[in-house]
């Protein structure tokens, strides 16, 4: 998958798009600290996005990434600095604690378990963010559920709709059971990320933090795996081929 969103763009449209010499232009506007800009770019029939962002009386710029890909590639630097501090956790102990004879906690500094969460957290919420940007750009621009247009879907339909009802519309599930084992593994980190950035309590009179449970499934979760089980779903649907219309 190439990181840089381009479009395609056809020789009639290229033709009909009038030309002027940028030292003939006016930027004068373009030129204000803090001022950010989409410019397009057109080389070989491609159009690209590029972004001016004005800092210090610089102007800085540069091409759009796919949002899922960015926030994709960011999980994946996420678990692999939950990696260095787990390696880091012998280190990191400021005390040991004795239950039994055969069974000793070993207390981590205060700062280390924080951030170790903090990870995990941001991983969970980055790597949802990605499959959801993937699959909101994924619904092509015609679809309708139940009268229900694409903007709609995007905003009104769960991560579970979307996989459940929406994608085989345009896309050729061969295989139903395989595509719906593949999107279970996804549905249950979804739920965890719901539950945790909601922090709603399960039952009545729970005498404990509501978040305790999350920070449970949270701890035990492996980051790896689970950025492996998404980038590879994602890859699962881009080779599933689209319907005929």
């Amino acid at each position: 998958m190439k990181k840089i969103k381009k479009y395609g763009i056809t020789d009639d449209t290229l033709n009909n798009i009038p030309i002027v010499d940028s030292k003939e232009g006016n930027f004068d506007k373009y030129k204000k600290d803090k001022k950010s800009t989409t410019w397009l770019i057109i080389e070989n029939n491609q159009l690209r996005f590029l972004q001016q962002i004005n800092i210090n009386n610089h102007k800085y710029c540069g091409f759009i990434t796919e949002p899922y890909l960015l926030f994709l590639d960011y999980s994946k630097q996420l678990s692999l600095k939950i990696e260095i501090i787990e390696k880091s956790f012998s280190e990191k102990t400021t005390e040991i604690i004795e239950l039994k004879e055969d069974f000793k906690l070993n207390l981590l500094e205060q700062e280390t378990f924080d951030n170790y969460l903090v990870y995990k957290i941001n991983f969970i919420m980055t790597i949802i963010m990605s499959l959801e940007s993937y699959l909101n750009n994924l619904i092509p621009d015609t679809t309708t559920y139940n009268g229900i247009n694409k903007q709609r879907i995007e905003k009104e339909f769960s991560i579970k709709q979307k996989l459940k009802d929406v994608v085989p519309l345009f896309k050729n599930i061969g295989d139903q059971k395989e595509y719906e084992s593949k999107y279970s593994e996804i549905l249950r980190l979804n739920n965890l990320r719901n539950d945790f950035a909601h922090l709603k309590t399960r039952a009545e009179n729970n005498n404990m933090d509501s978040f305790l449970n999350d920070f449970e499934s949270i701890l035990k979760l492996n980051a790896k795996k689970e950025f492996n089980i998404v980038s590879e779903f994602i890859s699962y649907v881009e080779n599933l081929e689209y319907l005929s219309n």
